[in-house]
Parts: C-alpha cells; sequence; structure tokens
C-alpha cells in the first residue's frame, strides 16, 4: 500500500490517517502513534531539505505491507544519499580520520549527533538521532538503513557494511507492532 508520494511537503492529516489505521489493525483500537508518524515526517523533511536536488527532481515514497502480526513501513527519497549531504564539525573530521571509522561508523555518528547538519541551523541534527531513540526504546522494530554505499542494521549490528555499489538516496525499513504500541503506551507508567 502506497500511502504518500510527495516531492516538496508532505501531508500530515494523510500520513496521520494511515497511522491511526495501523494501530486499529495492530491493537483493534483506531489511536495515534506519535512515534512513527513523527520518523515518517522527519524523514519526508530531511529528504526535502537535505536532498540538495531541483524542486522537481526531489522524489519520496513511503509505503506499508500489512502482515499478520506486524505491518513494515519503507520510506525511500531519491536525494544525493545522507553521507553526501554532511557536514562534519572539524574535531569530528580530525578523530574520524585517526580512527579509520569508514562510511559505517560514520553514519553511525550521524545518528549519534556528531555531525552539524547541512544546513548549519541551530535547531536541526536532531531527527535523525530522534529516529534512533525511537527504535532504542523499541517503539518500533527492525530498522535498517540504506544510503549511499552504506547498510545499517540497528538490530544486527555485525551485518553493517560498506556496499559495493552506491544507492544515490536514502531508504529505511522499518517494522510495527502490537507489542511496539503497548510499550509506547506503557512509557508513561514506568
Amino acid at each position: 500500500l502506497m500511502i504518500q508520494r510527495g516531492f516538496d511537503k508532505t501531508s500530515n492529516k494523510r500520513i496521520g490517517e494511515e497511522v491511526r489505521k495501523v494501530v486499529k489493525y495492530l491493537t483493534g483500537t483506531e489511536n495515534t502513534y506519535r512515534p512513527v508518524f513523527s520518523i515518517i515526517q522527519e524523514m519526508c523533511a530531511n529528504s526535502v531539505e537535505h536532498a540538495n536536488l531541483n524542486k522537481e527532481d526531489k522524489n519520496w515514497l513511503v509505503t506499508l505491507c500489512y502482515m499478520d502480526d506486524k505491518v513494515a513501513f519503507t520510506m525511500i527519497d531519491l536525494g544525493k544519499g545522507i553521507i553526501s549531504t554532511l557536514r562534519k564539525k572539524i574535531p569530528q573530521l580530525f578523530k574520524d580520520t585517526l580512527m579509520f571509522k569508514g562510511n559505517v561508523g560514520t553514519l553511525f555518528g550521524v545518528f549519534d549527533k556528531k555531525y552539524q547538519s547541512s544546513t548549519f541551523d541551530e535547531n536541526r541534527n536532531k531527527g535523525l538521532p530522534r529516529i534512533k531513540e525511537i527504535n532504542n526504546f523499541e517503539y518500533i522494530d527492525n530498522l535498517r538503513i540504506i544510503t549511499n554505499n552504506v547498510y545499517l542494521d540497528f538490530v544486527e549490528k555485525n551485518n553493517c557494511k560498506e556496499l559495493k555499489c552506491k544507492f544515490n538516496g536514502t531508504f529505511y525499513y522499518w517494522e510495527l507492532t502490537k507489542r511496539n504500541i503497548e510499550k509506547w503506551i506503557q512509557r508513561k507508567f514506568c
């Protein structure tokens, strides 16, 4: 099911309606689910703001696949990819050079907020770390990302690797289950 294709903005209403349907499918009760809504918004916004392409060349797609006990989400953009649009802080650039991290380590660093936003805006560089945080809290499962020549697997870090071919863009995959939703609801009581 393709829920949204876009070029310059997202339809909050359309995304919100679909997330509510997913929650109803998994729990039997129609409700919002802020973690997934917010990461879709972030991924789409990153595509629009950081792809460094002409408006008519910007393109992203969000899809869903309903399975027995989970819903798989994918989001893809055809920009330049995260690593290609990265601006490294000077101290981090030296550290990465000395440690020979490669693009896998660099991409993990992006999710750990070690690099500056390509826009240099003060209120930036929060979205990708937030996606990692949502995954770490287990509000989503099986987060995987392909961008440029890197495959990141947030579940099995030993599977992360540099790829032989380059993908110009960013591909995200994650799953949502009833357990994820219950864990998010229970966070208020912990």
